[in-house]
């Protein structure tokens, strides 16, 4: 069985993959606690073999991660994914390959698995929004990075004397006509209008692509988007899943 940790900037996820039945268990939960939940996540009478880890927070939870799955189940193999010039078929050509955030490049491996063919528009709607393109060659080119709707959300509390903080509903406002409709649409648009812009340029580009979308705040935006769209839970540990097969 295979255990696969997604250590956001937030939260972690993990979920346990049964190579004849798929994903069995899927969790979630702030760094706090992930420790303290993960022993008796394991399904009944299950012990991992294999443990792959996605990490872009602190280096230190990683440590821990690994300090924790040696005590629970000692003769796990723990394996720390980390971005690299080529994984699992997709060429990385980021201007210094290792900087990339992992989860991002799972997510591409992950991409790919869904949608064999063709270039790619890959979005995760999480603590912050990355939108990345994929050629169809399998070249992950790059893309961009903006504030998460929860967190532009925040951002605007915060920082402002007296803009309340906005929240954010599935209700089109074509003119919004209240301070809290104004926030949470102009909010809404901000992401609607990045995906839109790559996924536009990517078509130009390569004469079509798909748009695939994952993350927490992904069915909350997906829907507003006026271009066919794929939805899949937990991107990341379908790459992770592909890039354990491969390196087993």
């Amino acid at each position: 069985m295979l255990l696969a940790i997604d250590i956001g900037n937030s939260r972690v996820k993990w979920g346990w993959h049964d190579d004849g039945k798929g994903w069995v268990e899927r969790h979630v939960a702030d760094h706090v606690s992930f420790l303290a939940q993960l022993p008796g996540s394991a399904p009944l009478g299950h012990k991992p073999g294999r443990v792959i880890l996605c990490n872009v927070a602190s280096p230190i939870l990683s440590d821990q991660v690994e300090h924790a799955v040696a005590a629970i189940w000692p003769r796990a193999h723990v394996t720390q994914f980390r971005s690299a010039p080529n994984v699992a078929g997709i060429r990385n050509a980021y201007d210094h390959p290792a900087t990339l955030g992992a989860d991002r490049l799972a997510a591409a491996v992950g991409a790919r698995v869904q949608v064999p063919e063709g270039a790619l528009v890959v979005v995760s709607f999480g603590t912050a929004t990355t939108i990345d393109t994929v050629s169809p060659d399998n070249v992950f080119l790059g893309g961009v990075i903006v504030p998460g709707l929860a967190l532009m959300l925040r951002s605007l509390a915060h920082n402002t004397a007296r803009l309340p903080h906005g929240a954010t509903q599935p209700v089109i406002h074509d003119v919004p006509s209240s301070t809290q409709d104004a926030i949470a649409e102009g909010v809404m648009r901000a992401q609607i209008g990045a995906v839109r812009d790559t996924y536009e340029r990517a078509v130009r580009r390569f004469g079509a692509a798909s748009l695939i979308v994952t993350g927490g705040a992904a069915q909350v935006v997906a829907w507003r988007l006026s271009m066919p769209v794929q939805l899949v839970d937990n991107l990341v540990f379908e790459g992770l899943l592909r890039i354990d097969g491969m390196q087993s």
